[in-house]
């Protein structure tokens, strides 16, 4: 087969007609005053036609530290992930670092989320997605936030916790009937129904819709749930979105919350604060495990998981089962 020749800056900067630094400065966005925007094309151009890719290492020797780390995440629009992607921008400049985002909306752009972040030259990485940690080179630091890795750095939001205590706190309230307002994600739900099982819950699969865990598939899902003749009389959420979609579609159906329906949900988004009527919900400390991810990144030690607790706010969607609803 052909060999491979490994195109340089250099070749870059021959094809282009102009100094390698040249080049280094148009693909590293530094001060490109002294490039004009048709040099600077033609220069992108070349990178595209000759498939170059920088050679990190190398920028690395010269460079000793970029300051920048790479943000890998969900897209914003998720109010969850928007309130992380801020506490990391907050965190990372508090240490004087910057950020290269890539977001995706669908699975289909992961990819090149990974693509266009990868091509910095990057002191680290934050990934927030769970089943890419492959596209991450050897020898580049990272921290993953999302799922649970062997041998790697993770920083998780205890969810099976969550379970834990949201099923304590039912109990309290003397609750046995019980849905999940769950997401396709199958862990929840598995730690879902060994919650039930370890306490004694009673719960059916009609009571536990499961969708994207955004709030307009949610509210289908709702209305669907809410028209059946048995209900649960608590029902927890597996974030806030799908918990305001269920105390809109139960007040719609004539299901008084919490007299008769407890609503719990998950995230602590500032929302729960203002909704009819507040929603209880489990707080995830952001500012917590951003620090602790950004602790692994920056430090030394074995890696390991590391798990984040979630912590009750009581508001207003909950209440004590009323007995007569046998």
């Amino acid at each position: 087969g052909k060999k491979m020749v490994r195109v340089t800056i250099k070749d870059i900067a021959a094809r282009a007609g102009v100094t390698p630094s040249v080049v280094s400065n148009v693909l590293t966005g530094r001060n490109c005053a002294r490039c004009s925007a048709k040099k600077r094309q033609e220069i992108l151009d070349a990178v595209r036609e000759t498939n170059y890719r920088p050679n990190r290492a190398a920028q690395g020797l010269v460079k000793k530290k970029s300051k920048l780390v790479g943000l890998l995440s969900y897209s914003p629009r998720d109010p969850a992930a928007a309130r992380i992607i801020a506490e990391v921008h907050d965190q990372l400049s508090r240490r004087a670092y910057g950020v290269i985002c890539g977001f995706w909306n669908n699975l289909d752009n992961v990819e090149n989320a990974f693509e266009s972040v990868l091509s910095y030259p990057l002191d680290g990485i934050i990934c927030l997605h769970d089943s890419l940690s492959e596209l991450i080179p050897e020898g580049l630091p990272a921290v993953y936030g999302s799922a649970e890795l062997p041998g790697k750095n993770c920083v998780l939001m205890d969810r099976p916790g969550y379970f834990e205590d949201a099923g304590k706190f039912l109990r309290e309230l003397r609750h046995e009937k019980i849905g999940f307002f769950g997401s396709n994600h199958p862990l929840p739900g598995r730690n879902f129904l060994d919650m039930v099982r370890r306490y004694g819950f009673v719960t059916k699969k009609e009571w536990c819709p499961m969708g994207s865990g955004f709030f307009d598939d949610a509210l289908e899902l709702g209305r669907r749930l809410f028209a059946q003749k048995e209900l649960p009389s608590a029902l927890l959420c597996h974030n806030d979105l799908t918990a305001f979609a269920a105390l809109k579609t139960a007040k719609e159906a004539g299901i008084r919350v919490p007299e008769e329906l407890t609503v719990i949900g998950s995230d602590g988004l500032d929302g729960t604060l203002y909704c009819d009527p507040p929603l209880t919900t489990f707080r995830f400390q952001v500012d917590k495990y951003v620090e602790r991810m950004l602790d692994k990144l920056f430090g030394s030690g074995e890696p390991g998981i590391e798990y984040i607790p979630m912590i009750l706010e009581l508001r207003g969607s909950h209440a004590r089962r009323m007995m007569n609803d046998e």
